[in-house]
């Protein structure tokens, strides 16, 4: 997650602000190009996913050195790691219209 050589901007915090909300409410992430939106699911996927794309404890190291930890440590605890994570990516097939959709997720 981070490398000496790229700067990283540490959007962790938001994790829980986004876990905190209604389940009922959509969250919609309208930023321009190249503003961090990937990265934040993959952080965010990162941070609940159970298996994870690394262990565990190499994982939990990483999320102690950011602003999920600091600010947030009993959600930190509470959440890490616990939660199976399916990731969908569009970027190469993405639905023009909603009816769209369910083929583009079986071509995912």
């Amino acid at each position: 997650m981070m490398d000496k050589k790229a700067t990283f901007v540490d959007k962790s915090a938001a994790i829980a602000d986004i876990m905190s909300l209604d389940a009922a409410e959509v969250i919609a992430g309208m930023y321009p190009r190249r503003m961090g939106k990937t990265t934040f699911l993959q952080t965010l996927a990162s941070f609940l996913d159970i298996i994870g794309d690394m262990p565990r404890s190499q994982r939990e190291k990483q999320f102690r050195k950011c602003a999920v930890y600091d600010l947030h440590p009993e959600f930190f605890e509470e959440n890490f790691a616990k939660y199976p994570v399916i990731m969908l990516d569009f970027k190469t097939n993405y639905p023009k219209s909603f009816d769209d959709v369910p083929s583009c997720l079986r071509k995912s």
